[in-house]
């Protein structure tokens, strides 16, 4: 399978930013953010799934940070907002074997954990911010799944 677009967000509460971390491998990622020069760095592809073929699936995440508006627009040359820890980010993967009918979660644990002195894109230090969210784990799934979410 190809590269996809993903994205997960941190919704501001108090004084954060609105925080999506996110890819794509469009020149435009989620939101609006330009990825072309993540692109040439090496981040910011999105989501990339590789099957075994026995219900074996590699999950391959490369994602950069941004900030957005309440309205969803892409915020250039931000950086975390300090608040004294780190912004988190959960994965959960649930599986179907009812054509989505019903879900069983297989997975939930915090994949990702920045500082909240780090730079998103395109602010000075963002490469290290997207170096540390990339993620590859195996999954095997079972074998009745039908969806993968």
């Amino acid at each position: 399978m190809a590269w996809a677009d993903f994205w997960g967000a941190y919704n501001n509460t108090g004084p954060y930013n609105n925080v999506v971390l996110g890819g794509s491998p469009n020149s435009t990622g989620p939101y609006g953010a330009p990825l072309d020069t993540a692109h040439a760095a090496g981040f910011g592809r999105g989501i990339h799934f590789s099957d075994d073929g026995n219900y074996g699936v590699t999950f391959q995440l490369d994602l950069v940070p941004y900030a957005v508006t309440d309205a969803g627009a892409y915020r250039p040359n931000q950086a975390y907002v300090p608040f004294g820890g780190n912004y988190r980010y959960r994965l959960v993967v649930s599986t179907s074997n009812n054509d989505q009918a019903s879900w069983n979660e297989i997975y939930n644990q915090f994949i990702f954990s920045h500082p909240d002195t780090w730079s998103m894109i395109y602010k000075v230090g963002w490469d290290a911010t997207a170096r540390a969210s990339q993620w590859t784990q195996f999954f095997q799934l079972p074998k009745d799944t039908t969806h993968v979410k």
